[in-house]
């Protein structure tokens, strides 16, 4: 959960200043977008947390989803950047 409040407010601060010499319409759309990132991000962790109470009795169990999680943070990480430029693109248009 830590780390996915970093990721977020990470990816938030390096966009911030990117997004700041754009039109304002422009500016509101990528926002949009980023929004709907960090809605998903923040769905992703109720959901690992979820699942830890669920399998608490399984510490083995709980190594392993924090593991996959992990993954899929690095994952979503690598794919934001990817994920901006079609939002760009899309707020161009």
């Amino acid at each position: 959960m830590r780390y996915l409040r970093l990721l977020v407010m990470a990816a938030s601060a390096l966009y911030a200043a990117e997004v700041q010499a754009k039109p304002p319409a422009y500016q509101q759309c990528v926002e949009l977008h980023l929004d709907q990132f960090r809605k998903a991000e923040l769905d992703a962790a109720k959901e690992l947390q979820r699942a830890l109470v669920a399998l608490r009795d399984f510490p083995e169990v709980q190594k392993t989803v924090r593991k996959n999680y992990e993954f899929g943070l690095r994952l979503r990480k690598l794919n934001l950047d990817l994920e901006l430029s079609v939002s760009k693109a899309l707020c161009i248009d």
